[in-house]
Formats: structure tokens, C-alpha cells, sequence
């Protein structure tokens, strides 16, 4: 049995004004600002805790791979060993094509994705994981005009963020281990709570991801840190079988 601590990153402030389906918004100067100041904080400790180095994963996003890039520019100036790795599974919930975009205001596409999200949540809690993001719900009045938001097929699913999630955190580990080094992943706040989930079942032995109710995502800031570990790591390679198609 070996253990592994995981760190893990949310991207820092990005451009809210920008909203679609995929979401990839650059660090704003405010963001740019938020994400050197707390590299400094940050990194003095990670090169005093972590000699062996860091295997840095960020997702694919614009926001993370900018942070990543500060973090790493701050990682050389203590001469921090580093490898940096984009990996498109750690990206957020993909939200479906949105339509109607260019006839709205920013403050319409605020309240349509506050309603995505309203519904996203409420189908979760009943259990129902396969409901695509943007799924029309006719159950109430107030979701009338978010039925015609989004574009079949809609977006993702639960189990879709779930199931590339732990595949990335996975190949994150195998990469972590063979290079003797800790990872940190810099992504968002979805994909950062699917990872407390995965070390949270995997460390109980099991390999299903329950929503974890005590992980709770809001009042995260920008580029704050979280630190949570791998008991077994063996357990949790086992666990990369279930994407292998035989």
C-alpha cells in the first residue's frame, strides 16, 4: 500500500462577461493579479513541503492553463522541479450549445444559466446523474424560456463530468508516481469537487463516486489550495480498468 498527496488548484478570476456552452474565458488583469500574489504565498510552502517537485495537470481551459503558467513562472524562481501536463478531462461541465446569445444581455444569460444550474442541481439531488445539462423541464413555469436555451443534445451529464474526471485524475496519478513526484492539478470548482469525491471512495475501497453533501463548493476563492491524498495508490490504478474496452 502506498499513499500520495493530491494538491489541487482552482483557476484564478476570469472574464464573466464571457458565457457560452464551453466557457473558455481568459484570466482578466484582476485574475492575472489575484494568481501572482497567491503563487507567491503558496509556492514557498510547496518548496519547503515537496523537495521531490510537482507534476502540474491543468485543464485544457484558457483560465487554468494562465494560472498554471504563473504558478510554474513562480515554481522556477525557487527552482522547483516541474512538469507541466494539459489534460483536456480536467476541463468544467460542458453546458450544451447556447443559443440565441447575440439577442441577450449579459444580465438574460446570467439568469438562463442560474436556471441550468438550478435544475442541474435539482435533478442530482433526486438521484437522476444521466440528466444532460440544458435537458428541457416542463414542471415549472419558470424554466419556460430556458427550454429553448440550450441545443440538443444539450450538454453534459453528471456521470459524464464523473467518468472523465477520474479518468484524467487517474492518469494523473500514474504519471504522478512514475515521475516521483506530487501532482497538482489546477482546474475548477466541478472538477476539483469530483476529485475530493474519487479520494473520498476510493479511500473507503470502493470505486462508485457518491456526491459528497460535506463538499461544498461555494465561498471557494480564486486559486485557493486544497490538499487531500490517495491511501492506496495501487487501489486506485486498479480503478483505470473500468475505460479500458476489452
Amino acid at each position: 500500500m502506498s499513499s500520495l498527496d493530491i494538491l489541487l488548484m482552482r483557476h484564478s478570476y476570469d472574464d464573466h462577461s464571457y458565457i457560452d456552452g464551453k466557457n473558455d474565458a481568459p484570466l482578466t488583469s484582476k485574475g492575472i493579479e489575484i494568481a501572482r500574489n497567491e503563487a507567491a504565498i503558496i509556492v514557498p510552502k510547496i518548496a519547503e513541503k515537496y523537495p521531490v517537485g510537482l507534476d502540474l495537470r491543468s485543464s485544457s481551459k484558457k483560465r487554468a492553463v494562465e494560472t498554471t503558467e504563473i504558478i510554474a513562472q513562480e515554481l522556477s524562481r525557487y527552482r522547483v522541479e516541474y512538469e507541466v501536463t494539459i489534460e483536456d478531462g480536467l476541463r468544467e461541465l460542458y453546458q450544451g450549445e447556447m443559443l440565441g446569445l447575440a439577442q441577450m444581455t449579459h444580465e438574460d444569460k446570467v439568469s438562463m444559466l442560474e436556471i441550468g444550474w438550478q435544475i442541474f442541481e435539482k435533478e442530482r439531488l433526486l438521484g437522476n446523474d444521466n440528466y444532460r445539462f440544458g435537458t428541457p423541464d416542463y414542471t415549472n413555469r419558470t424554466y419556460e424560456n430556458f427550454n429553448k436555451f440550450i441545443r440538443y443534445p444539450y450538454g453534459e451529464s453528471q456521470n459524464d463530468l464523473s467518468s472523465r474526471v477520474e479518468k484524467a485524475f487517474i492518469e494523473t496519478l500514474l504519471s504522478s508516481v512514475d515521475k516521483k513526484k506530487v501532482p497538482l492539478i489546477i482546474a475548477h470548482r466541478g472538477t476539483i469537487k469530483e476529485v475530493l469525491n474519487l479520494a473520498v471512495a476510493h479511500n473507503k475501497g470502493v470505486y462508485d463516486i457518491d456526491q459528497n453533501p460535506e463538499i461544498e463548493m461555494s465561498g471557494w476563492r480564486y486559486c485557493e489550495l486544497f490538499t487531500t491524498s490517495i491511501d492506496d495508490v495501487e487501489f486506485s490504478k486498479g480503478a483505470l480498468r473500468r475505460f479500458v474496452k476489452s
